[in-house]
């Protein structure tokens, strides 16, 4: 989210403190920048940043920008210069200078959805590019000079391929010649120009690669990789079956090698090239191809790394990294200082990135040390993380977290020293799903796929108890604030409670003899020690759906409350007081929660002495709740960035004494908000992109300065750090930029005022041509009609649900209830409830899905849908039923001349004809 015009200061709400891994799937994903004037620099994607990492300091420069996840970068030959770019809606291309870490242009591919690959000559005059085909089956190369003069391509041409094309290399002997390759077929591409009209001019030029099937006599396994091998006149390209295709023009016979490649230089066509041969090379994938002086270095899906000659003669290997199948090789512009008399390959230092999340420094020497000592597996970058993360947990008092490596490693990391303190590798049938620190943090529950629950010593990791309760995957686990509970959720919707109480434990101490020498008799001495002893209270069955929310909180009196909250917007409170070991776990009470889209989060508040619950729903609404009867007694407009809130986390400023939401999305976005109070009228929020898709789970640091996000299939970890300082000056100045008005534009302000006016007259009557003295309120009871005349019509449960919140008292003083409403109240209850999402044809299908529509044709029999609106739910008559079909249709129907028959997109198109030319146009529906 871009902040306002008025926030210059280099301080924001939300940073990147630091990044664990990288996206180690993506090919060339990792470069290194190490140059003779700053000789300790990685640089390597992790999501929507790029990272520069500096090997001495240990230090990150994080490069924020984009807001998809990137797809590649490339380097200039100097290393100066650094380009990145992404793949969606609101992709970029940017150039970074590598040493001061600072975006230098930034071009917007927005027509293209982004860039797929790219690379830069090797006389940095030239960048390649690759698009995407997010906007639509046309891929296009481009040649930008390296400046990215003019913000535009010197020339581009659309690929006449239905072949995805994903690899792109320059011609390192002639820097206008390139090639590409996707599965299937192969491209080699020739940029030329031309000052023949005044103005210099760019064209491309490209020819296919023919493979001749009888001359080959094998087949060929899908391209990978491709490029031009040092000092030849040939290319070459790389399979997943371990094979290299060389690719040769066909020689005139009156000329030789070296006339050949001097025309072939100054002409402005591409070379047809034919595949000559096919050289097994590697028994897996190829997945890493590139060039450094006269040597080809492959990688493969084994971690072999082999270097060639230009004629693919092997002249050394490295086959026990044992760091995971290669994605990257990047050599960087270091000066081999080593005797060239002792080594067989004279390359400079390089990196090497695996899918396994290693990063490897290596350098020629290695090629020379005994095969199977430590020396040969290189200097570690950093400590690789350990698989899909899907789950972490702060601790409580230290700078520290707890992760999950999938499937059953746990590790836990300093943030601060950003070490591995402990780590523990569990069989991997026990598959960890959860994780919660106990609140003084000497525990660590961890909950397993199989239903066990393990409490361990939250330093050692070594087990305390163990139970198994359920044989479903345990999905929640949390701690009462005293530490006297513990709750789990699992897959199977049942809430389980444990109980903790300290035993006694008698120990016998002998006396040393360091005792016995000051001659005093051998004693045993009993000491009285506390040890924590848990027990299982039982378990509830208390949701029809899955339980997305589990939560202790302390209400009046320091009395300790269990809340769940499941998908099937069922509220429920546990009773601790009634639950014991002998009596099982204890329903306090069920609610049915205002909200008829699903929940997504909660969290709750003690203000002046009354527990109120704060939920977000998939709807974008933010809700809060009295705990006792759980009435919603305010509604507001959460944050709209992409997804819903999967999270809520409450921070307290001591500064300011005031409390605020830090939040996650589903996908992406993390972001501050203002505490949700009912004497405000609206949230302020800011949100960044954090993660380059789903966000797996979301901890808060002990002291309310880090956010720690992980990504799950990412295998990323974020430390964000929290400037409350920034979000209070941020907060003020988007106060003052919205107004009382939030930011709607003035014409739509305009037809709200209409409409509230003319409802005023309604209520009035209309029959009258005499003078009405208006005031500035409105019954309330004429609510519904004004959001109708707005294209909003609520079910009789928001209706409900509004009325009850604005006839609510203004003050805790007051007790009569309001009746009537002016209009800065009336525009803040209709932005805080009007729906965000716009019904469409999916949705409709969607719906008529859950209802039992058939899976292969997506109908539904029109006899069940009419029979579910007629029975359930907010129940229409038959009468009323035909009235609304002949309200949408503008056709005299009945319910008879409908068909037997029919999916979402007919009865969207032809029984409720919403419209949905433009936004402005759109009805839009909640019921």
């Amino acid at each position: 989210m871009a902040y306002p015009p008025a926030l210059v200061s280099e301080q924001h709400p939300l940073e990147v403190h630091w990044v664990y891994g990288f996206s180690n799937t993506i090919t060339n994903g990792v470069t290194d920048l190490r140059t003779e004037m700053h000789s300790h620099t990685v640089g390597y994607i992790a999501g929507t940043v790029v990272v520069l990492f500096d090997i001495w300091s240990h230090t990150q420069k994080i490069l924020q920008g984009h807001v998809h996840q990137i797809q590649c970068i490339a380097a200039t030959p100097d290393k100066r210069v650094l380009l990145s770019s992404d793949c969606g809606p609101e992709a970029a291309l940017i150039m970074w200078d590598v040493i001061s870490g600072k975006a230098l242009k930034a071009i917007s591919q927005e027509r293209t959805a982004g860039l797929m690959a790219m690379d830069v000559s090797a006389n940095g005059a030239y960048i390649g590019t690759l698009s995407s085909i997010l906007t639509g089956p046309i891929q296009e190369l481009s040649i930008w000079d390296t400046k990215l003069s003019n913000n535009r391509p010197l020339a581009t041409m659309a690929i006449q391929s239905d072949d995805v094309q994903t690899c792109i290399r320059f011609n390192g002997g002639d820097h206008d010649e390139l090639i590409t390759n996707g599965k299937f077929r192969v491209f080699v591409w020739k940029h030329s120009k031309s000052t023949e009209t005044g103005a210099e001019e760019h064209f491309l030029n490209c020819q296919e690669g023919v493979i001749r099937p009888y001359e080959l006599k094998q087949n060929v396994g899908d391209f990978t990789l491709s490029l031009f091998p040092p000092a030849t006149n040939t290319a070459m390209t790389a399979t997943v079956e371990g094979d290299v295709v060389i690719w040769h023009q066909e020689r005139n016979e009156e000329e030789d090698y070296a006339s050949q490649e001097e025309n072939q230089k100054k002409s402005t066509d591409a070379r047809v090239m034919h595949a000559l041969k096919l050289v097994r090379i590697h028994g897996t994938a190829i997945t890493a191809f590139a060039t450094i002086g006269r040597y080809i270095a492959t990688g493969d899906e084994q971690g072999f790394l082999r270097f060639y000659d230009n004629r693919l003669g092997l002249v050394g290997w490295l086959e026990e990294l044992n760091a995971g199948g290669l994605t990257s090789i990047s050599f960087s512009a270091l000066e081999n200082r080593m005797d060239s008399a002792q080594l067989t390959i004279h390359v400079p230092p390089f990196v090497v990135g695996t899918k396994s999340a290693h990063m490897r420094l290596l350098h020629a020497g290695l090629f020379e040390e005994q095969p199977g000592t430590w020396l040969c597996k290189g200097e570690q970058v950093m400590k690789p993380m350990p698989g899909v993360v899907g789950t972490v947990a702060a601790h409580p008092s230290k700078s520290c977290f707890a992760l999950v490596g999938y499937p059953s490693l746990l590790q836990i990391q300093d943030y601060t020293t950003k070490t591995v303190i402990k780590e523990r590798e569990f069989p991997k049938i026990l598959k960890i799903t959860c994780l919660q620190y106990s609140p003084l943090g000497s525990l660590l529950a961890v909950g397993f796929s199989n239903g066990i629950l393990k409490l361990l010593a939250a330093d050692t990791l070594i087990d305390h108890q163990s139970f198994s309760y359920t044989r479903s995957p345990v999905i929640k686990v949390e701690f009462s604030k005293d530490g006297t509970y513990i709750a789990t959720a699992d897959n199977s919707c049942c809430v389980a409670l444990l109980y903790c109480k300290l035993v006694k434990v008698v120990v016998d101490i002998k006396k040393t003899q360091s005792i016995v020498r000051d001659a005093l008799p051998t004693l045993h001495v009993s000491l009285l020690a506390a040890d924590e002893k848990w027990e299982c209270v039982g378990k509830y069955r208390s949701h029809a759906k899955s339980i997305i929310g589990l939560m202790f909180s302390v209400g009046e009196g320091g009395v300790n409350r269990l809340f769940s909250m499941g998908q099937d917007c069922m509220m429920i409170e546990y009773d601790l007081n009634k639950s014991f070991v002998d009596t099982g776990l204890k329903l306090k009470g069920s609610w049915l929660l205002n909200t008829l889209t699903l929940p997504a989060a909660m969290t709750t508040s003690l203000i002046s002495g009354e527990l109120q619950v704060i939920t977000s729903d998939e709807g974008f609404k933010v809700r809060i709740y009295d705990s006792e009867r759980f009435h919603s007694i305010r509604t507001f407009l959460g944050p709209v960035f992409g997804t819903a809130i999967h999270k809520f986390w409450r921070i307290h400023d001591q500064t300011t004494s005031k409390d605020h939401l830090v939040y996650s999305t589903r996908e992406e976005v993390i972001g501050l908000m203002t505490f949700p109070s009912e004497d405000e009228t609206h949230i302020q929020c800011m949100g960044v992109v954090a993660h380059a898709g789903p966000i797996a789970c979301m901890e808060v640091s002990f002291d309310s300065k880090y956010v720690i996000t992980c990504g799950g299939q990412d295998s990323i970890v974020i430390v964000t750090r929290v400037n409350i300082s920034a979000w209070d000056t941020y907060a003020t100045l988007e106060r003052q930029h919205v107004g009382d008005h939030l930011g709607v534009d003035d014409e739509t302000l305009q037809n709200i005022q209409k409409c509230f006016f003319y409802s005023q007259i309604r209520e009035k009557g209309e029959d009258t041509v005499e003078e009405r003295n208006l005031d500035h309120s409105l019954g309330i009871d004429h609510l519904m009609e004004c959001y109708n005349g707005l294209g909003v019509f609520f079910s009789k449960c928001d209706v409900d649900g509004i009325l009850d919140e604005i006839s609510r008292p203004l003050t805790r003083k007051k007790e009569e209830r309001a009746t009537r409403v002016d209009f800065n109240d009336f525009f803040q209850t209709y932005m805080a409830h009007k729906p965000v999402l716009e019904f469409d044809e999916i949705t409709i299908q969607a719906a008529i899905n859950e209802l039992g529509a058939d899976q292969a044709t997506g109908k539904i029999s029109m006899e069940l849908l009419l029979n579910t609106l007629i029975s359930e739910g907010e129940v229409f008559t038959k009468e009323e039923l035909e009235e609304c079909i002949k309200l949408c249709t503008e056709e005299d129907l009945n319910l008879e001349s409908l068909p037997e028959e029919a999916d979402g997109f007919w009865i969207f198109k032809n029984l409720l004809r919403i419209e949905t030319t433009t936004a402005e146009k759109t009805t839009v529906f909640s019921a």
